[in-house]
């Protein structure tokens, strides 16, 4: 298959380990010199780009280097890969505009008034005009008046004391009263421990916040929350990652300082080459 015979992203997928497979290159090498998941890398090449987590920044990022790799031409791969994306949303688009116009026909043709549903809902409601009418005549039965105000009377006589409405005071501050407490909120973050290969931050806040700039070249990224992957893969220059969690955070970085690294906004210096994993953790 020639790359101009691509017609989507099967075909894609295809191509990329045809060329694999020709010069001889295994899945565990190109895992092992781009530090991308073997299960990644099987994805793209059986079509399911929307398996990759991260979107199009990343799917696109695994196939320059997975192209490199193999020794083809990253630049036509990426340009295949933008023009299947783009001939998807249009077919998408298309299908949801012939959805909703089917669907517009079918509620206007479903839409028509039962005349025989609105005639009973009008002989219900004066039905129970007439009745309201007939209890609020009874009602105002003279006999029934008197009977209640002589009742209304003794009691007023017989009753014994007045509950009065309590006076306010005005030399009284009532000002705590109206005021709720306000509890102050700070984030502090505190670096525990920290060596060439490891660094363990404390954080006093309700959410651990982490933030990693690429400020130039590349840098591999593995993003651990209660043990589990949450996110992996290559960040390029000048990219920009967003983390949350509430219990807490383990982030390997693979070329420090290629980076800026924040913790709720507050710079983490790093340096050095060597790969450095950072543990963030709740006070």
């Amino acid at each position: 298959m020639e790359i101009n015979e691509i017609k989507n992203f099967k075909d894609l997928g295809e191509y990329l380990k045809n060329e694999r497979e020709k010069k001889g290159i295994t899945l565990d090498y190109i895992e092992k010199e781009t530090k991308i998941r073997k299960k990644y890398l099987s994805s793209m090449e059986e079509g399911n780009f929307h398996l990759i987590p991260g979107g199009d920044v990343y799917v696109k990022g695994f196939l320059k280097n997975y192209s490199q790799i193999c020794g083809i031409d990253y630049i036509s791969i990426l340009n295949v890969y933008k023009n299947l994306v783009n001939n998807t949303e249009i077919k998408n688009k298309e299908e949801n505009l012939i959805y909703k116009g089917e669907t517009s026909k079918k509620e206007i043709q479903e839409v028509k008034p039962n005349k025989k549903k609105i005639k009973a809902w009008v002989v219900w409601t004066f039905t129970l005009i007439i009745i309201a009418g007939i209890i609020y005549i009874l009602n105002l039965n003279p006999l029934n008046y008197s009977f209640k105000s002589t009742n209304n009377v003794n009691n007023l006589n017989n009753s014994e004391s007045v509950i009065e409405s309590p006076t306010p005071n005005p030399d009284q501050d009532n000002s705590q009263n109206n005021q709720m407490p306000v509890k102050e909120s700070k984030e502090e973050v505190k670096v525990v421990e920290e060596t060439a290969k490891k660094i363990t931050a404390e954080v006093s806040s309700e959410k651990i916040r982490a933030n990693i700039k690429v400020l130039s070249d590349k840098c591999w990224i593995s993003v651990k929350e209660n043990g589990k992957i949450i996110f992996e893969g290559t960040l390029q220059s000048k990219e920009e990652k967003y983390f949350e969690s509430t219990t807490g955070l383990e982030i390997r970085v693979g070329n420090p300082k290629a980076i800026e690294f924040f913790i709720l906004n507050k710079k983490l210096p790093l340096s050095g080459s060597s790969p450095v994993t950072i543990f963030i953790n709740k006070i």
